[in-house]
C-alpha cells in the first residue's frame, strides 16, 4: 500500500532539570534533532515518504507524579528561535 499518512501527537519530549541556560540548550538540542530526522525520514526513505501531515504535541505539563515534561516549540524562544529557521526552509515540505 503507497497512501500517505499522518503522525498524530507527535513529539520529541525534554524532563526540565530548572538548573538554567544549560536546560534551554539541551530543550533545544533534543527537539531540533528530532525534528531532523522526521523531515530526513519524509524526504529520503521510501518506507516514510509518504508522511503527509505531522501533528506536533505543544504542550509543557506536570504529570500527576510531579514530573514536569515539555513537548512544547514554541513556549520557549530559545527553543522557537531554533525550529523556526527549519520550517521557514521547508525541511517538512514533500512535492512529491
Amino acid at each position: 500500500m503507497n497512501k500517505p499518512f499522518g503522525v498524530f501527537e507527535a513529539g520529541a519530549v525534554y524532563y526540565p532539570s530548572g538548573s538554567g541556560a544549560n536546560d534551554a540548550v539541551l530543550d533545544a538540542s533534543i527537539k531540533t534533532t528530532w525534528l531532523s530526522q522526521i523531515a530526513a525520514m519524509s524526504k529520503g526513505s521510501s518506507n516514510h515518504a509518504r508522511i503527509s501531515l505531522l501533528m506536533w504535541f505543544e504542550i509543557a505539563k506536570i504529570e500527576n507524579s510531579g514530573q514536569a515534561r515539555d513537548f512544547a516549540l514554541f513556549k520557549s524562544n530559545e527553543v522557537a528561535d531554533k525550529i523556526k529557521p527549519m520550517l521557514k526552509a521547508g525541511a517538512f515540505v514533500n512535492n512529491a
